[in-house]
């Protein structure tokens, strides 16, 4: 089949028409997320822990010392309804915090030190259970295991998403309402990794040559 010059141009035009829109609904959709991200960070604080090494004796040690704190923080954290709240009863409780990551260390036989502190930093995306957080930076309770050269372990430790089960931290479903109330019905949907919506990229070349040639 020849094709005329104007079926031609048109085509082109096509391309160029869909390619444009395919890249404002991405920008848009960016935005929008940044936007949400921006957000959900007023109203979250999550917890990191570095291990010492990426040798599997030190990963088990991160293990143990990070199930250890959100074992003690979970109670202290139930009656918060803040953000800020919930920081405040964090710093007071520093103290304890790394008396009990020291505590672990040493029984575990080990003379690594700790710091505990909060920092400002810059999460990959991370799901927890069904809930989807997006990446971005966010205010963190971190805790560094001697060198904090290894593989880290991170959650939401408030509102609390994560609690520790014997040796299994979970998602906490009182959790995901605190977290629905702070963030508001919307964004708290979006955030659903069965409400996750997908941006798809039509390019109208190829719905202009399906037309044409019928494949």
């Amino acid at each position: 089949m020849n094709l005329g010059r104007g079926a031609i141009l048109g085509i082109l035009l096509g391309v160029l028409g869909g390619t444009f829109l395919a890249v404002l609904d991405v920008s848009a959709d960016y935005k929008e997320r940044k936007s949400e991200q921006e957000e959900l960070s007023d109203h979250v604080i999550r917890f990191h822990v570095r291990a010492n090494s990426d040798e599997e004796e030190d990963q088990l040690l991160k293990e143990e010392v990070k199930a250890n704190l959100v074992a003690y923080v979970s109670p202290l954290l139930e009656q918060c309804s803040t953000k800020e709240e919930s920081k405040m009863v964090l710093e007071d409780e520093m103290e304890e915090l790394e008396k009990i990551a020291l505590e672990t260390i040493h029984e575990e036989g080990y003379d690594y030190t700790v710091s505990i502190y909060f920092s400002t930093e810059d999460f990959p995306m991370k799901e927890y259970g069904d809930i989807l957080i997006p990446s971005g930076e966010y205010e963190s309770l971190r805790v560094d295991i001697g060198e904090a050269a290894g593989q880290n372990w991170w959650c939401l430790i408030y509102p609390p998403l994560c609690f520790v089960d014997g040796s299994t931290v979970i998602v906490d479903e009182d959790g995901k309402e605190v977290l629905k109330e702070e963030v508001g019905e919307e964004a708290y949907q979006n955030m659903l990794i069965e409400e996750e919506p997908k941006v798809v990229v039509k390019f109208k070349l190829y719905e202009e040559l399906k037309e044409l040639f019928g494949f």
